[in-house]
C-alpha cells in the first residue's frame, strides 16, 4: 500500500516564464489515464494498488522533497538537483515506479565515471514521522494543509 506524494514547482506566468522548468519522463508502460495518478497543479500523486500492473514516472525535480503516506506514517525523503548536471534515464533525479507489491520512491544521481579504486558519493535524507489523523490525497489544498506541518520539520 500506500501513496508518493511529489510537489510540483510553482507555476510561472505568461509570457514572463517562457522556458521549460521540468521534465517528466514516462516508460513503455506507463499510462497517465490510470487512476493511481493525480496530477495536479501543486502535487503529482500515485497510490500503490495490489490490483494493478507496473508503472512508472521519472523527473528532473527541483523542490527537494517527497512524501510517502502509509497508514499512520510519513516517510520524506530529501535530496538534491544539481543544475546542469546530466541524469540517467533522460534526465531524471527522481523516479517512481509501483505494481502489485510495492511503490518505489527513489533518487538518482547525476552520472559519474568512476575509475578501478574509486567512489562517488550520493546523499538522501530520510525522515519518518507519525501522522496525526487521516490524510486525503483527492486535491492539492488538503495535501498542503495535512503535509505542511510535516515538510516543514525537515532541513532543507
Amino acid at each position: 500500500g500506500g501513496t508518493a506524494v511529489i510537489p510540483q514547482p510553482p507555476l510561472g506566468e505568461h509570457p514572463r516564464d517562457l522556458l521549460p522548468n521540468r521534465t517528466m519522463v514516462l516508460w513503455p508502460y506507463t499510462d497517465l489515464t490510470d487512476s493511481r495518478f493525480r496530477i495536479g497543479r501543486d502535487f503529482i500523486v500515485l497510490r500503490q494498488a495490489a490490483d494493478r500492473p507496473p508503472t512508472k514516472l521519472g523527473l528532473s525535480h527541483k523542490e527537494k522533497q517527497i512524501a510517502y503516506i502509509v497508514d499512520d506514517s510519513i516517510f520524506i525523503k530529501s535530496f538534491d538537483f544539481i543544475e546542469g548536471e546530466t541524469y540517467p534515464d533522460g534526465g531524471c533525479n527522481f523516479e517512481t515506479f509501483t505494481n502489485g507489491e510495492m511503490l518505489e520512491v527513489e533518487s538518482l544521481s547525476p552520472l559519474r565515471t568512476v575509475p578501478p579504486g574509486g567512489e562517488i558519493t550520493h546523499i538522501e535524507e530520510w525522515t519518518l514521522l507519525p501522522l496525526s489523523g487521516s490524510v486525503s490525497t483527492e486535491s492539492d489544498e488538503a495535501l498542503k494543509r495535512t503535509l505542511a506541518p510535516y515538510l516543514t520539520q525537515v532541513a532543507l
